[in-house]
C-alpha cells in the first residue's frame, strides 16, 4: 500500500512539473536593468503623478480605436462601389496594429536605430498595399471577401518586411546584429499572424460540425495556444524581458 501511495505522489508530482513547464508564460526572468529602471522611477516619480499617468496611458488608444468604429459602414448589399467607408476603417486599423508592431521592434532592437518618425514610413505604406490588395481581390473575386483578416496576414507581413528593409536598409547591410533583430521579428509576427488565420477556420469548420462533435472539436482552441505559447516562447529566446507580457497578451487573450 505505501508503494502505490508512492508511485501515485510521484506521478502526480511528474504532472504537475510537466503541466507547469507548459505555462510558458512564467519563465521569462526581468533583467538588473528592468529593476533598476523600476527602482529609479518609483524614486524620482511621485505617487499621484503614478496615479494620474496609469488610467490615462491607454486613453488614446482607446480614443482612436472609438473614432474609428464610429465612420459609419454602408449595406454589403450594396456592393464593393459602395464599400468605401469599411476600407477606410480597415485600413485606419491596419495601420494602428501595423504601428504597434513597427513600435514592438523599434523599442525591442538596440541594434536597429529606427527612428519614431521613421516607423510611420513603414506603417503607413504597408497599411495602404494590404488593404488596396484586399480591395482589388473583392473587385475580382466577391464582396465580402471571405476570410479577408486571414488572407491578408501573410501579404501584410511581407509589406511589413519589405518597407523595414527599404528603411534600414543602409544600417542592415553594415549590421549583421540588425539584421538578426529582423529575422526574429519576421519569426515572432509571423507565430503571431497564426492566430489570425486559425480562428476563421476553427469557427468554420466548429459551425458545420454536427452538435454531437462540437464540444470535442472546441478542445483544439487550448491545444493550439499551447502550442503557440511554446514556439513564441522559443522565439523569444534570450528576451526574457519581454515574455510574460508577449505570450500572455498574445497568445492567451487573443
Amino acid at each position: 500500500m505505501v508503494g502505490i501511495h508512492e508511485w501515485m505522489r510521484r506521478s502526480v508530482a511528474r504532472i504537475l512539473l510537466r503541466w507547469e513547464a507548459l505555462q510558458v508564460e512564467l519563465h521569462g526572468h526581468y533583467s538588473i536593468e528592468r529593476f533598476t529602471a523600476l527602482t529609479e522611477y518609483s524614486r524620482s516619480t511621485s505617487f499621484w503623478r503614478a496615479l494620474v499617468v496609469l488610467p490615462l496611458t491607454p486613453l488614446p488608444s482607446l480614443m482612436l480605436i472609438a473614432l474609428i468604429d464610429a465612420i459609419p459602414l454602408e449595406d454589403i448589399d450594396k456592393g464593393v462601389a459602395h464599400s468605401g467607408t469599411l476600407w477606410v476603417r480597415s485600413t485606419l486599423a491596419c495601420f494602428v496594429y501595423t504601428h504597434c508592431a513597427t513600435e514592438l521592434i523599434r523599442l525591442s532592437s538596440p541594434n536597429l536605430k529606427l527612428h519614431p518618425a521613421a516607423a510611420f514610413g513603414i506603417s503607413i505604406p504597408s497599411a495602404v498595399l494590404t488593404n488596396g490588395l484586399a480591395v482589388a481581390l473583392s473587385m475580382l473575386v466577391c464582396y465580402p471577401l471571405p476570410f479577408v483578416t486571414a488572407l491578408m496576414s501573410f501579404p501584410w507581413l511581407g509589406f511589413t518586411i519589405f518597407y523595414l528593409l527599404r528603411v534600414c536598409g543602409v544600417q542592415l547591410r553594415t549590421n549583421p546584429k540588425a539584421v538578426k533583430d529582423v529575422v526574429w521579428f519576421a519569426k515572432v509576427c509571423g507565430a503571431q499572424v497564426t492566430i489570425v488565420m486559425f480562428y476563421p477556420v476553427f469557427n468554420t469548420i466548429f459551425t458545420n460540425l454536427p452538435p454531437t462533435y462540437q464540444p470535442v472539436f472546441a478542445l483544439l482552441v487550448p491545444v493550439f495556444k499551447v502550442v503557440q505559447r511554446n514556439v513564441l516562447n522559443r522565439l523569444l529566446s534570450g528576451r526574457d524581458d519581454m515574455k510574460p507580457q508577449i505570450l500572455v497578451l498574445r497568445a492567451r487573450f487573443i
